[in-house]
């Protein structure tokens, strides 16, 4: 299991740091998240690029969790792991996505206060399954969410940074 591996490289590499990234929500159960709490060695980042937390975005996409099971990793991990840092990486304009949907993703951005996030806007090449879906996002309307989340996280990153000063 990925617990165990992390837990057998922390035993490995004991004078080294480890972190993984990149790492799927539905693979960080909390056996993980303790295996990292519990070692020194593995560094307390979570890489985990969720895409979206609107529900019918990430059905669309093909995701098998939804918006509350990603607030309850969030959630478990902070508590687990009070010094965690989180990284995450967005798609806006995905196709249907709506006013709605962007508005939840916005929400969830306030809510889980991410220390990294990278956001990309959706990019439709003929041979995705996403270009035979319908909806497709204007680019102006993609390219404004875009600069709408990277402005919001910007305040987000400067806010964590701040009560960062005069720690070690």
């Amino acid at each position: 299991t990925f617990d165990s591996l992390l837990a057998r490289l922390a035993d490995v590499a004991d004078n080294a740091w480890v972190r993984f990234l990149y790492g799927h929500p539905e693979s960080i159960t909390d056996a993980v998240i303790e295996t990292v709490a519990s070692h020194d060695n593995l560094c307390p980042y979570f890489d985990l690029p969720i895409q979206h937390a609107a529900d019918p975005v990430l059905k669309k996409m093909g995701r098998h969790y939804g918006h509350s099971q990603l607030l309850e990793l969030f959630d478990r991990i902070r508590t687990k792991v009070p010094e965690a840092v989180i990284r995450t990486t967005l798609i806006v304009g995905f196709p249907g996505e709506t006013d709605a949907d962007f508005d939840t993703l916005m929400a969830f951005i306030d809510r889980v206060k991410f220390d990294h996030l990278g956001v990309f806007t959706y990019s439709d090449a003929e041979d995705l399954p996403s270009h035979k879906l319908s909806g497709h996002v204007d680019p102006q309307v993609a390219q404004s969410r875009y600069d709408a989340v990277m402005a919001r996280q910007m305040d987000i990153s400067g806010d964590n940074l701040t009560a960062m000063i005069g720690r070690t």
